[in-house]
């Protein structure tokens, strides 16, 4: 009896070890499982990161555009591109003009910001017969300069106010300190005079 009570003893024993390891290596399993999908998620990560990166700055694909883009004005010059292409250009233009008459609009009445604009524009080239084409009575740079010392304010959105909203139509087309290629400050002055005309 007591034999069989050993030998019984023992295999309780032995199952409630079994047990034991079968739980311990389930939890280790459990756990390497674990590490394992940390592991795999923290990889992920960083390729996704690394995706990322590539996708947001990727050199090659910036000189494709730039070319792209080279190439369809290449082509919309010399009339190799569908009409309505040269409209999105022009529409695009357009926009662009009607920006810098909105900011130019947002000149100063104060006589003091137009005579620091004259010189601004003096310094970079702008000369007397650029002058005449934007000014509403064909006056002189000097003549407006004295003008604008006597008095304290212009009218808003007066004649000579207008004046100065034109002259920052003219110091904002040129983002470079230069008179944009292919335009002369004449040109720019004339298109200030059309694009924000005087008072009737």
């Amino acid at each position: 009896m007591r034999v069989l009570s050993r030998a019984k003893a023992a295999t309780e024993r032995k199952k409630s070890d079994a047990t034991f390891l079968f739980a311990l290596s389930q939890d280790a399993l459990r756990d390497g499982l674990l590490e394992l999908r940390k592991e795999i998620t923290r990889r992920r990560k960083e390729e996704a990161g690394s995706r990322r990166v590539e996708r947001q700055w990727n050199p090659d694909s910036v000189i494709k555009l730039e070319q792209d883009r080279l190439d369809r004005r290449r082509r919309i010059g010399a009339g190799l591109t569908p009409q309505c292409e040269k409209y999105e250009i022009i529409g695009g233009m357009s926009g662009i003009m009607n920006s810098l008459v909105a900011q130019a609009k947002k000149a100063s009445a104060d006589p003091r910001d137009c005579r620091r604009t004259i010189d601004t524009l003096q310094a970079m080239g702008f000369g007397k017969e650029a002058f005449r084409k934007l000014h509403h009575l064909n006056d002189t740079t000097a003549g407006f300069y004295r003008y604008s010392e006597r008095i304290q304010r212009f009218e808003e959105d007066g004649n000579n106010h207008r004046v100065h909203q034109r002259l920052m139509y003219v110091l904002l087309s040129c983002p470079s300190g230069t008179s944009p290629k292919g335009k002369s400050f004449q040109t720019q002055a004339e298109e200030a005079y059309q694009q924000i005309p005087p008072l009737p």
